[in-house]
């Protein structure tokens, strides 16, 4: 009886220390990519005090959960260090998979309690490593999602970055017995909308319209010509004018939403209307009234290091000048007319075309005063991007700096993908929807979704999406 309560005391004493003290990590040299890869995951996707040495002397005095990073130490959950978060180049990086896990070195080092690089995996994909590195890229300078190493090994509908901390939380449960203290976000879900075109025909220049009435005489492209002619004749509702729809499904649901104009009309895949037009100015205090909030859809042209309609091989070495970068130019004229029609300062983004160059963009985005960029996602498919379910700070890998004044928030699903790349039918669309959801849930993510209004009209090859609109509405 009485070593049963010395034994109830030990661990009563453990675990009110543990409980007490911070989680202590030690590694032979502290870093910015190792530190940032450890605020990623004890500040955002979990909470957890966590306490970084390089100081073996007073490692060993520590009593409570530590972990030894790249060094065996007896009594501390020992995790293998593969280099990378000690480098400060950029090179290609060979990696392995098995289930979820992915790692860099050939043989797994079963020296250590955890055999692979958990932090490596994690920060390579969060930093967007590879984005740095030179990638086939499609006509808008974008990476298509076949060249990501997540959709290479089939595991980019999974928030892997999640399960790699869980399983380190795990290891240190099953070596020291008990838990380390930790706070998890509570699941939320972002509805966001870009509005590019808010409508199909009015609103448009004359010569526009006339020469799309050319286009489709010539082409013979009747059923076109009629509803172009019925609209401009306002007999029919122009169809991509869908706001008071999306209105009166947020309301049912109660979803707020989040909403990215674009007022560029520059380039030919930019917007042919007017932000200075009477119904832009309506539009714009229909969404506020309908507590909407208003980000910037930051035009093509914005979304490279150079003007170009194809980016250009860049060094990693250039340095930004604002009076010679001329995407920041763009970017915050567009962000100065957009605001003087607002009543507060701009600070989310999206990139059109979801156009990004790492890291170009990004710091671009900052000298700009953004604080939240919503492009981190695939434009060909759905998923995880950086295998991330939660809003997370900017590396600059570049310059190996984290900068948490802009905050990336991963975009999982978006209707053009579903549709179009995917070719998915909108029954198969609710069913991928469900499982993403569920996978963001089940990691105490945020399910940020992009819808256009342009494409909920429910006619032609849009035909059944409202069903999916509703559908996400309604699980999310």
């Amino acid at each position: 009886m009485l070593s049963t309560l010395f034994l109830f005391f030990d661990v009563y004493c453990i675990c009110n220390i543990a409980n007490m003290q911070p989680l202590v990590l030690f590694t032979p040299k502290i870093t910015p990519r190792l530190e940032y890869t450890l605020q990623v995951c004890t500040q955002y996707i979990s909470k957890i005090k966590i306490e970084l040495t390089d100081n073996p002397n007073y490692f060993s005095t520590v009593i409570g959960i530590k972990w030894s990073y790249g060094q065996i130490f007896e009594d501390a959950l020992c995790i293998y260090a593969d280099g990378l978060l000690w480098q400060n180049d950029i090179k290609p990086q060979e990696w392995y998979k098995d289930n979820l896990f992915i790692w860099r070195t050939k043989d797994i080092c079963g020296q250590f309690h955890v055999s692979i690089d958990i932090f490596s995996a994690i920060f390579y994909l969060v930093s967007r490593y590879e984005e740095y590195l030179p990638q086939p890229l499609d006509i808008h300078g974008r990476i298509p999602a076949k060249e990501h190493l997540l959709v290479k090994f089939n595991l980019h509908r999974k928030a892997v970055v999640h399960h790699y901390w869980q399983y380190l939380l795990e290891a240190s449960l099953q070596f020291f017995g008990y838990h380390v203290p930790v706070k998890y976000p509570e699941y939320s879900a972002k509805i966001t909308f870009d509005i590019d075109h808010p409508f199909e025909y009015l609103r448009k220049p004359k010569l526009i319209n006339l020469y799309g009435l050319v286009r489709d005489i010539a082409k013979g492209d009747w059923g076109t010509l009629s509803r172009r002619l019925r609209t401009l004749s306002k007999k029919n509702i122009d169809r991509f004018y869908t706001f008071e729809y999306i209105f009166k499904q947020l309301e049912t649901y109660s979803r707020e939403s989040l909403w990215f104009i674009l007022c560029s009309r520059q380039h030919p895949l930019d917007s042919r209307h007017s932000l200075h037009q009477k119904f832009y100015k309506n539009l714009i205090q229909k969404i506020l009234q309908n507590k909407g909030q208003i980000g910037l859809h930051a035009s093509y042209l914005t979304g490279g290091e150079y003007a170009h309609f194809f980016i250009e091989p860049v060094s990693f070495e250039r340095n930004f000048e604002p009076a010679y970068n001329y995407p920041y130019q763009k970017l915050c004229k567009e962000k100065s007319l957009l605001e003087s029609f607002l009543p507060y300062m701009l600070t989310k983004n999206r990139q059109h075309f979801l156009r990004t160059k790492m890291p170009f963009t990004y710091q671009n985005l900052i000298e700009a005063g953004i604080h939240e960029d919503y492009s981190m996602g695939y434009f060909d498919e759905v998923g995880f991007r950086a295998g991330i379910a939660v809003p997370y700070p900017f590396f600059n890998l570049s310059k190996n700096t984290f900068q948490d004044h802009l905050m990336i928030y991963p975009l999982i699903s978006m209707d053009i993908s579903l549709q179009q790349y995917l070719e998915y039918d909108p029954e198969q669309a609710k069913h991928i929807s469900l499982e993403l959801v569920n996978e963001v849930k089940s990691v105490n993510g945020t399910f940020i979704v992009l819808w256009h209004n342009n494409n909920l009209h429910d006619q032609d090859e849009w035909k059944g999406w409202r069903e999916v609109f509703e559908y996400q509405l309604s699980i999310t």
